[in-house]
Parts: C-alpha cells; structure tokens; sequence
C-alpha cells in the first residue's frame, strides 16, 4: 500500500494537484473589485461608474421580478437613494428598515449605543424623504 500512495502522491504532483506547487500562479483579475473597494471608501465617482456598467441590467431584472415597468423603476429609484445615503446611515437604515432587525441587535452588531442607532435611522428617512420628494411629486419642508 505504502508504494501505492507514493505513486499517487507523485502523479499529484506531476498533474499540479499537490500543495507543493500551484498549477496555475496567475491570479483572477475582477475589474470591478477596485471599484467596489473605492466605493466602501466613498469614492462617488466609483459608485458612478458602477451604475453606469450595471444600471440598465439591475433595471431589467426589476422589470422581470415586479412584473412592470413602473415598479421597477421605482425599485431603481429608491435604490439609487439608499446607495446615495452616508454609510452608517445606510448600513442602520437597511438593517432596521429593510431587514427588520430591533434597535438593539443593530447597536450589539455595531459596537454603538441604541440612541445612535435610532438616529441614524432617523436621519437616513429625512434623507430619504428629501431626495424622494421631486420624485413623487411631494414637497418637503423640515420642521
């Protein structure tokens, strides 16, 4: 057996498939990799770029999962703003609004207190309401 094992070790090895040596040493390139880690550094002209590469096919695929046209671009809108949103607004907004998680969970997961957590919630729906107000034809005033 033992010579068996030390032939199957070799033919790895010769085939590429041991630890010792990689088969391939060139690494994947993703040409959206460097946008993505601009935009988690909120780089805007980042977030720009990737809407323009993507935005017809995100649209398209609202289109197919709503059914219509105008839902979809209301999808598209509202995703627009969420992604527009400052990233600890955004970050609690989405994990309270969206993914329904309590105002404590949220503070535990974040390693902040429950009255930041509330305000930026908060703050992420005034900011919502605001860039949402042109589009559904509503004006805003803040008290």
């Amino acid at each position: 057996m033992k010579g068996m094992a030390g032939v199957m070790e070799r033919i790895d090895h010769v085939a590429g498939l041991d630890d010792r040596r990689p088969l391939y040493t060139r690494k994947a390139s993703d040409p959206d990799a460097v946008l993505l880690a601009k935009l988690r550094r909120g780089d805007t002209g980042a977030a720009e770029a990737l809407v323009a590469a993507y935005g017809d096919r995100v649209y398209r695929l609202a289109v197919r999962i709503t059914g219509n046209a105008s839902d979809a671009e209301e999808e598209t809108i509202l995703g627009a703003a969420i992604s527009e949103l400052p990233t600890d607004y955004r970050t609690a907004f989405v994990l309270h609004d969206v993914e329904g998680l309590s105002n404590l969970d949220i503070a535990q997961t974040l390693q902040v207190t429950v009255t930041a957590i509330k305000s930026r919630v908060h703050r992420a729906r005034l900011f919502l309401r605001r860039r949402l107000a042109d589009y559904v034809g509503v004006g805003f005033n803040a008290a």
